[in-house]
């Protein structure tokens, strides 16, 4: 499944090694904790993994971006365990702030 989310970045974890043991290959992940800033349980961990990894040195706290991600569970001992998995990031433009005209000044309008 490909999502695309938005939400504010509000921690970035340590990045985590694993080794298998039975290949003895490295697996790499960092997870990153946003907020969608909806009103309930609005916060979200997301994982970058192995070469995506890298995605999160770009990441800045605290600044909004677009999460394109794949959600996947896994079954193990009757449970099941999702995983949010990012791919790509797309930092979003700050709001436009409007000026607000002053008070007593003339302004150039056309009416």
């Amino acid at each position: 499944m490909n999502t695309i989310i938005v939400g504010t970045v509000k921690k970035i974890n340590k990045i985590q090694t694993f080794t298998n043991k039975k290949t003895s290959k490295e697996f790499i992940k960092c997870e990153v904790i946003i907020d969608q800033n909806k009103n309930y349980k609005s916060a979200l961990c997301i994982e970058f993994h192995q070469d995506n990894v890298d995605l999160v040195q770009k990441l800045e706290l605290e600044k909004v971006y677009e999460f394109y991600i794949n959600a996947s569970s896994n079954k193990w001992n009757d449970k099941y365990y999702t995983s949010v998995d990012c791919w790509r990031i797309v930092k979003l433009d700050e709001p436009n702030k409007q000026k607000a005209i002053p008070v007593g000044e003339e302004a150039d309008l056309p009416f």
